[in-house]
């Protein structure tokens, strides 16, 4: 095998695991469900102290749970924390998303690359054994140029496809990270939560 082709592989392969990675934090971690979110608004606009804490802590990996841990921490410093805290979400959120458009380019790229050296060698001078059977050389070459071309095709072809989907995930999940933030804020302004006593 061309090492071109182990580096389309190694590269489809890097790809692969960052859209696993983005679809586990995008689409499960980070997001509340719908349940989640009306369970939190409800007990915002209420000001519960201690379900939002109990709830914060069962699913800190959550972005309106990060936010409401931020808030809910005795030693915060709500002031300032909370709109840096809403920028670091905001970029997790749409991190690695550039670097499945690069690299979608780059797999296309490299794999017409990888099939047109495979093609000019294959037509080429053949040499040793491959020479002994008329055709060969170039049989072999377009295999091997229709197998690097179709992994750039697909590799590319499935990044785009994720960042279809992730795009719009990344967007919803900072829209409800903001949301979650106003209505935190607004409490905040507002006074003590109600049903228990503010952290000092």
């Amino acid at each position: 095998m061309h090492w071109m082709t182990m580096l389309q592989l190694a590269l489809s392969a890097v790809l692969a695991s960052v859209i696993v990675e983005r679809a586990r934090y995008l689409l499960v971690r980070a997001k509340l469900s719908e349940a989640g979110w009306t369970f939190v608004e409800e007990s915002l606009r209420r000001g519960q102290l201690t379900e939002l804490r109990a709830w914060a802590r069962a699913l800190p990996e959550t972005h309106v749970g990060s936010l409401l841990q931020a808030v809910l921490e005795p030693t915060s410093d709500r002031d300032e924390e909370l709109p840096e805290l809403l920028s670091w979400l905001r970029e997790r959120s749409a991190a690695r998303l550039r670097l499945l458009r690069v690299g979608a380019t780059i797999a296309s790229s490299l794999g017409l690359m990888v099939g047109i050296l495979s093609i000019q060698r294959g037509y080429g001078e053949p040499a040793g054994l491959l020479a002994l059977e008329a055709g060969l050389p170039q049989k072999l070459a377009m295999s091997q140029a229709l197998f690097s071309m179709g992994i750039g095709v697909a590799t590319s072809a499935v990044c785009f496809y994720a960042l279809g989907l992730f795009r719009p995930a990344a967007q919803a999940l900072i829209a409800q990270s903001a949301r979650a933030a106003h209505l935190l804020q607004d409490q905040l302004r507002s006074g003590p939560f109600t049903g228990s006593t503010m952290p000092p």
